[in-house]
């Protein structure tokens, strides 16, 4: 969201372009809070009172596709189980709650988000420090490609997972930089020789905001409350194992600013 009003990205969309991509990436955020929060408070609620959550769930119109997965949770405590399913009610309700219900397929399915995804330029990334004393933080991740495609988008999500939790070093480098940083949307967090969060150093460095600074809080239309799962055969995506290996992008991810960087240079001359 910040990267929009960054100078890597400044001549690349117009001002009306980079609206329509904040406001599709908002009402997506704002939708999966108000979907997941509740669930992680009741969860907090129920580990103090046993409380019925199939009860109390369907008031914040959670999916009842969670509700037979949280009780086997506070059962047997899979966290995995618990992981996956909320990735798969997280990207299922996103499709039938916005994507749907607003006609974002024709925007994700659009030219320049392609075109985003070929270049590398939509990846999650990672920091993390290796064990050796660095300065530099070291990313993995991975690119999102085939955003359109909700099944897609959920094994993303599993990959994700498996990069963050099954290599050790990963997750204990990428748990210190979560609690010894202050964030705030800029990449200026994770790499301060290469972007900047001020104008003013913004000629020597690529300008990255802060999410306060980048965009206004403003009110949104509501999200649709009905539930995604209309069928059983939704379940079928929770038997797709993923293990993703460990993979250090820190390179790719340079080359892909670069050409972003010459694209938006480009742009900004015809």
């Amino acid at each position: 969201m910040t990267d929009l009003r960054g100078s890597a990205m400044d001549h690349l969309l117009t001002e009306n372009e980079k609206e329509k991509y904040f406001v599709f990436l908002e009402r997506a955020n704002s939708s999966i809070f108000s979907d997941a929060y509740p669930q992680l408070l009741l969860y907090e609620e129920a580990k103090k009172n046993p409380v019925s959550l199939r009860t109390f769930l369907r008031f914040f119109h959670v999916s009842r596709f969670m509700y037979s997965i949280w009780e086997l949770f506070l059962k047997e405590q899979n966290s995995k189980l618990l992981t996956m399913a909320l990735i798969i009610n997280e990207q299922r309700m996103l499709e039938d709650r916005i994507i749907k219900r607003f006609g974002y397929a024709e925007l994700l399915a659009g030219i320049d988000f392609q075109l985003q995804e070929f270049f590398g330029f939509t990846t999650v990334v990672f920091p993390y420090k290796q064990k050796k004393p660095s300065k530099f933080y070291k990313l993995t991740g991975l690119s999102v490609e085939r955003f359109e495609d909700p099944l897609h988008r959920i094994l993303t999500g599993k990959k994700l997972y498996s990069l963050l939790f099954h290599k050790k070093d990963v997750f204990e480098g990428v748990l210190k930089f979560a609690a010894s940083s202050t964030h705030s949307a800029s990449r200026a967090d994770y790499w301060n020789t290469i972007f900047t969060s001020s104008l003013a150093h913004s000629s020597k460095k690529i300008y990255s905001p802060v999410l306060n600074s980048a965009w206004k809080d403003r009110t949104l239309d509501s999200a649709a409350l009905s539930d995604w799962f209309i069928s059983e055969t939704f379940i079928e995506d929770l038997r797709t194992e993923i293990m993703a290996g460990r993979e250090d992008i820190t390179n790719k991810v340079k080359d892909n600013l670069t050409a972003i960087k010459v694209m938006n240079e480009i742009k900004s001359i015809i």
